[in-house]
């Protein structure tokens, strides 16, 4: 299951490249997006509900099944996601409303993640022969996916911006789209393991769905303190903070505080505000300016090294379960749960040392470059005269500034 998973992002992403190159003509027209994103939510949730129901199929066509589901699903959410994603630097095009629109969507999904965690998991613990709660519940899910992006797609508040960031205060300087790339593939591949072993360190390590539940309240609480802090304080040192919760976490994980709710609780903490923090930062990285053209291609290529990721990380996952006796030595300290989490958290304190140092580096050039003239970047346009009569004066040229 481990390999069809990582299998179906590794057609996620390249879905989300390939779509993302089709509608760039689509980044001026910013109501084609919204209908894009509206009309794919429909067949993605559609998929997702076949999928859902494939462990209730005869054993014969049940993994068929659930490869054809899975990849459909794949396929359509692509066609949703690109969409969605392109909309948040055509819903604000200047720097702190973007902060602000990206840190509420992440509040959003970690909300949508605490529900899964306080609903979904204990029911999928639920030894049962009828397939109807768990319809019934991927069915509440798939609803709330189609009413949303329909309410998206009827909107008609977006307007594509031709200004660039330079006009806006607080505009800063784009990191190298490499850079960022990096740190996209070592925070994800981190999160993704951490997240994907939760589920067995709560059922056999003995955490219960305490660190989840942790884990998820740390992700919601910590974004419009994230937003402030980006605000407030030089571009570098948010993700050292941000590194050093998730280095704090990895510390009570494999400490002798591991066993006890203190230590599930500052690794649930730690792990939810330092990767949330985070995220928010990577994508703010990826989205600055307003070339939406330039900005459809970042997010493209960041959601693809994203499942990559995912993808890799969950190939790693199954070679290392497959035929552990993970039931047993999971709470083990030392064993599976300790090294498996740990390596994970040092892997996303990584990726925020990686963008401490970009922002660093970006800092000091900018310094050096010297202060920006002003209105840099503004279109300039001058004024028409009017028509001269005779004995008039020529009028001098007045400059507007656009933007």
């Amino acid at each position: 299951m481990g390999a069809l998973i990582a299998v179906s992002l590794f057609v996620n992403a390249a879905f989300d490249l390939a779509i993302g190159r089709s509608i760039r003509h689509a980044m001026r027209m910013p109501f084609i997006m919204l209908r894009r994103q509206g009309a794919a939510a429909g067949p993605a949730s559609l998929f997702f509900l076949l999928f859902c129901a494939t462990p209730f199929l005869p054993a014969s066509i049940r993994l068929c099944a659930a490869i054809v589901t899975l990849i459909g699903f794949r396929v359509t959410f692509s066609r949703m996601d690109v969409p969605q994603n392109a909309l948040v630097p055509l819903l604000a095009p200047d720097p702190a409303s973007r902060m602000r629109l990206l840190a509420a969507r992440n509040v959003c999904g970690g909300s949508a993640s605490l529900l899964v965690t306080a609903v979904a998991a204990p029911l999928l613990l639920v030894e049962t022969d009828s397939a109807l709660p768990h319809i019934a519940w991927a069915a509440i899910v798939a609803g709330a996916v189609v009413v949303s992006a329909c309410r998206l797609a009827r909107g008609r508040c977006v307007a594509a911006s031709s200004t660039s960031e330079a006009g806006h205060p607080g505009g800063r300087a784009a990191l190298s789209g490499a850079l960022v790339l990096a740190i996209t593939c070592t925070v994800t591949a981190g999160s993704t393991m951490f997240r994907a072993m939760e589920p067995y360190a709560a059922a056999y390590g003995g955490a219960g769905l305490c660190i989840m539940i942790w884990a998820s309240f740390g992700a919601i609480l910590c974004q419009p303190l994230w937003a402030m802090v980006g605000r407030g304080l030089p571009p570098h040192v948010p993700p050292v903070l941000a590194g050093g919760c998730t280095l704090a976490a990895a510390l009570a994980i494999a400490g002798p505080l591991c066993a006890g709710g203190i230590g599930i609780a500052v690794a649930g903490l730690g792990f939810g505000i330092g990767s949330g923090g985070l995220w928010l930062m990577v994508w703010e990285a990826a989205i600055r300016g307003n070339d939406q053209s330039a900005n459809l291609q970042r997010i493209s290529s960041l959601t693809a090294v994203s499942k990559t990721a995912q993808g890799l990380a969950m190939l790693w996952l199954g070679h290392a379960l497959h035929g552990a006796p993970y039931r047993t030595v999971l709470a083990t300290p030392g064993m599976l749960r300790s090294l498996t989490m740990v390596a994970a958290l040092l892997l996303i304190t990584l990726g925020g040392l990686l963008l401490a140092l970009g922002e660093r580096r970006l800092s000091r050039t900018s310094r050096d470059a010297g202060p920006m003239t002003p209105h840099q970047g503004a279109q300039t346009i001058q004024d028409q005269a009017p028509p001269l009569s005779a004995g008039s004066t020529v009028p001098e040229p007045r400059a507007v500034t656009a933007g």
